[in-house]
């Protein structure tokens, strides 16, 4: 059980929820890293798809010494980016999506040629996740 840092002397407000902070640009600098503890911050969650690594390595630090100066412990949420499919512009129709054999999803925008023949197009295969 963690007491509400708010709560004032004497006074313990048993809190079971956790908040999150994220932690960014406006919020990575190690005086408002504090103010965010002290508030009652208990993770901080970084996106990993938008600082790289040096970055992250340095807020995590700055996370660690607030914490410290603070005199409380939190908790580090990386948010690590998925896979990122840039399809670009569709040149015909919006493109879909649909399921193909054996569970997979597969899109495609079905580009026609000018003769009016289906063109071949390359697929995106996404086997569905391990049960």
């Amino acid at each position: 059980m963690q007491v509400d840092p708010r709560a004032g002397s004497g006074a313990h407000i048993e809190r079971r929820t956790k908040i999150i902070a994220t932690v960014g640009p406006a919020s990575w600098d190690a005086a408002t890293l504090e103010q965010l503890i002290v508030a009652g911050a208990d993770v901080f969650r970084l996106n990993f798809s938008h600082a790289g690594p040096e970055r992250q390595a340095e807020t995590i630090e700055r996370i660690r010494q607030a914490a410290e100066r603070v005199g409380r412990e939190v908790a580090v949420l990386g948010d690590l980016p998925g896979p990122k499919l840039r399809i670009g512009r569709s040149p015909t129709a919006p493109a879909t999506i649909a399921r193909a054999p054996g569970g997979v999803a597969e899109w495609s925008n079905a580009p026609v040629l000018k003769t009016g023949e289906p063109a071949r197009v390359p697929r995106v295969r996404i086997p569905p996740p391990p049960l």
